[in-house]
């Protein structure tokens, strides 16, 4: 089960113009409605829905992760883009990525990637790719089902299991069309749920399989949970790691002629972290957040900005404040007053390429429609498996793909 690589934002930076252009084709094709003033302000936010903003708790000590999710999209439309992306996320880790263009599972991680080399890992590029042709075939046939020949259009799976603190679990299994729900599992009365009349056929279809369906339901509350345990003993030394964050301020203008103070803080894991925006000791309360974004090497980065007053460019008294479980205390970065960068380690300013890696990546897609669904009401963490016979499940327990309907 997979989707999504998010691009090395500090290398191969020959191609990153072309990426980002890409990107940007890719996306507004299926969100053509957008506006080109506001296309910035929908990329913002998505990518804040995705990672949160805003002031946070965090830990003293790494915790084990407690959600595993499986994220699919395919597209239709022909073009340089793999049709298919497939992304393990553990909580806000990714443990593995393949796509349809490269044929091949991909982790940073370099526990999990020797695993997969030596076939050790519970996955395989046989089994992801029944994956792939199972959620063709669905989307082939909502295609069909809507009369739709030619153009862009795309399906996407969420699927996972989330572990609480009393120890219940919660699963889930819907697949999405276009970015709108098109077909649910319901575990408990192993019953398929059509969100749109054109699924009925389908559903009736798959609600005929209670064989499958059982075994999905014994996928969902017990395989799911013992997965999410195997990839963090594989994945353990990057959840129990601390990385200090790299902070610099600095000074700038916008189109609009506003004068900002910017803090950018990277690099630093885990993800919780506090940022505050000061003056002569008190806090500005007048910032604006990035929110917390992901980079290449399973860090994370932020930007809180403030704008100054006309003529105040030049004052002093204004500090940047990080705090995080690896520091040891607070992290003040003060503002000398000049035009400059005031750095305070080693950092980087990519943040717009983190955008278009992950807009190419498919992820927007899957954002949009789970923004649709949280409107709905509470999401739930999904994952999907079929029925060892069908599929050709390993008696040990290995991940394979589901079978084609």
């Amino acid at each position: 089960m997979c989707c999504v690589d998010v691009m090395d934002t500090h290398s191969h930076r020959a191609t990153n113009r072309q990426t980002q252009i890409a990107a940007e084709a890719f996306t507004r094709s299926h969100f053509a409605n957008v506006s080109k003033g506001n296309w910035k302000a929908l990329e913002k936010e998505i990518i804040g829905r995705l990672w949160g903003e805003g002031r946070v708790e965090y830990q003293d000590q790494p915790i084990e992760p407690q959600v595993l999710r499986f994220l699919q999209t395919l597209v239709s439309a022909d073009g340089e883009l793999p049709e298919y992306y497939c992304a393990a996320m553990l909580d806000d880790v990714e443990i593995y990525h393949y796509d349809s263009n490269s044929e091949r599972i991909v982790s940073r991680i370099p526990s999990v990637q020797t695993a997969v080399r030596e076939q050790r890992f519970p996955i395989r590029v046989e089994e992801v790719k029944t994956d792939y042709m199972w959620l063709k075939e669905k989307m082939l046939y909502m295609m069909k089902s809507r009369n739709i020949m030619s153009g862009a259009h795309y399906a996407q799976a969420i699927t996972g299991c989330e572990v609480r603190e009393d120890g219940t679990t919660d699963e889930h299994f819907t697949v999405a069309f276009d970015g709108e729900d098109f077909l649910s599992f319901d575990k408990n009365d192993l019953r398929w749920i059509s969100a749109v009349p054109e699924a009925q056929t389908l559903r009736q279809k798959l609600d005929n399989d209670r064989d499958m369906n059982q075994d999905w339901k014994q996928v969902l509350e017990n395989d799911c949970p013992t997965w999410m345990e195997e990839y963090y003993q594989y994945s353990k030394s990057t959840f129990q790691r601390q990385s200090r964050p790299d902070v610099s301020v600095s000074y700038r203008r916008d189109v609009g002629g506003r004068a900002l103070l910017s803090c950018l803080v990277t690099g630093f894991y885990p993800r919780p972290i506090e940022v505050t925006w000061t003056r002569d000791g008190n806090t500005v309360h007048e910032v604006e957040s990035s929110g917390v974004l992901p980079n290449h090497d399973h860090t994370f980065q932020t930007v809180k900005q403030m704008e100054l007053e006309t003529g105040s460019a030049g004052e002093q008294g204004f500090s940047c404040l990080v705090e995080h479980s690896s520091l040891q205390g607070v992290l003040e970065v003060p503002w000398d007053g000049k035009t400059g960068r005031t750095p305070a380690g080693s950092t980087s300013w990519i943040l717009g390429l983190i955008i278009g890696a992950l807009l190419v990546s498919g992820i927007v897609e899957i954002l949009v429609w789970k923004r649709k669904r949280e409107r709905k009401g509470p999401g739930t963490h999904q994952y999907s498996r079929p029925s060892s016979e069908e599929s050709g499940q390993s008696s040990n327990g290995q991940l394979t793909g589901t079978r084609s309907e």
